[in-house]
C-alpha cells in the first residue's frame, strides 16, 4: 500500500516537479499511551482525547520505480499521533495511517491509494 501523488517544486528543495511521487507508511507503532486536551474547567482534570499513540514514518521517492531500484526516498517525515485502537480484527492501521495522510497533509490531498 502507498501513496502516488504530484510533488511540485514548490513543496520540495530540489526545484523539480515529480509527477509520480511515491510515499509509503513504515515504522509504525501503536503505542499505550493516550492523548490529553484541555481540561473542561480551570484546575480540572485534562480530558481524554485518545486512548493511544501512534508513531509512524513516511518514506517518499521520485517515483515506484526508484523505490523498487533500492534508491533512497527524497524526504522523510516522523509523526506522533493520537489514536484510538479498537478491539475488532477489522480495524486496519496501515489504511487508517494513509486516510490520515490524505485528509491532513496538505500535498497528499488528490493522493492515489495504490
Amino acid at each position: 500500500m502507498a501513496l502516488q501523488h504530484t510533488l511540485l517544486s514548490a513543496d520540495n528543495h530540489f526545484g523539480t516537479d515529480f509527477t509520480d511521487a511515491y510515499t509509503i507508511v513504515q515504522c509504525v507503532e501503536v503505542i499505550n499511551t493516550p492523548t490529553h486536551g484541555a481540561p473542561a474547567v480551570e484546575a480540572g482534570a485534562p480530558t481524554t482525547l485518545t486512548k493511544h499513540t501512534m508513531k509512524f514514518t513516511t518514506y517518499t521517492y521520485p517515483n515506484k520505480a526508484a523505490k523498487d531500484a533500492g534508491k533512497g526516498p527524497i524526504a522523510q517525515h516522523n509523526y506522533i499521533e493520537g489514536y484510538s485502537l479498537e478491539s475488532t480484527a477489522a480495524d486496519n492501521v496501515i489504511e487508517y495511517i494513509y486516510e490520515w495522510l490524505k485528509a491532513n497533509i496538505a500535498i497528499l490531498n488528490a493522493a492515489t491509494l495504490v
